[in-house]
């Protein structure tokens, strides 16, 4: 649950920079975006491994089980969720961006789908309420921003003081 706590901090920094510019602590955690989201990414593929490995399960041979297809449980929303961290961590540095210009962005966009199907995962692991509101609270704000709405925390008054 610290990768998925992790994603939901990475996803929802932006936007809450966005709504509230006067915060400047915000602006310095959206430079550090990459690195949590790295931090993130590990730390879910560490989850990912240890399951197997916990399980005394081999990942190649689960893939052909029947279970690990259930859209009913959370195994195939972590898999699938997993499937698009690999992109996101392999082009989370410097070289990529150079490499990929402009096509860059596009491939981290990925990171909302993978955290859709990460949120999936931890609702149906039985953490509904994580789930729920950290989605809820990423799609108000990623909203509020796209409408460029902008709130202040504290009045004009008391930024002349």
């Amino acid at each position: 649950i610290y990768g998925f706590n992790m994603l939901f901090l990475v996803m929802l920094i932006r936007p809450l920079a966005d709504v509230f510019p006067d915060f400047g602590i915000l602006r310095t955690l959206v430079s550090m975006r990459r690195e949590f989201g790295i931090f993130s990414g590990m730390l879910i593929l560490s989850h990912f491994f240890g399951f197997f490995m916990q399980s005394d399960l081999s990942i190649f041979t689960s893939l052909t089980e029947s279970w690990i297809w259930n859209y009913k449980d959370p195994y195939l929303w972590g898999l699938i969720g997993v499937t698009f961290s690999i992109p996101l961590l392999l082009s989370s540095n410097n070289f990529s961006m150079r490499l990929l210009k402009t096509s860059w962005k596009i491939v981290q966009r990925l990171s909302y789908v993978f955290f859709i199907f990460g949120a999936i995962h931890v609702y149906l692991v039985g953490r509904k309420n994580d789930a729920l509101i950290y989605g809820i609270l990423v799609a108000v704000f990623w909203i509020l921003s796209l409408l460029k709405i902008k709130l202040k925390l504290y009045s004009d008054y008391e930024k002349k003081l």
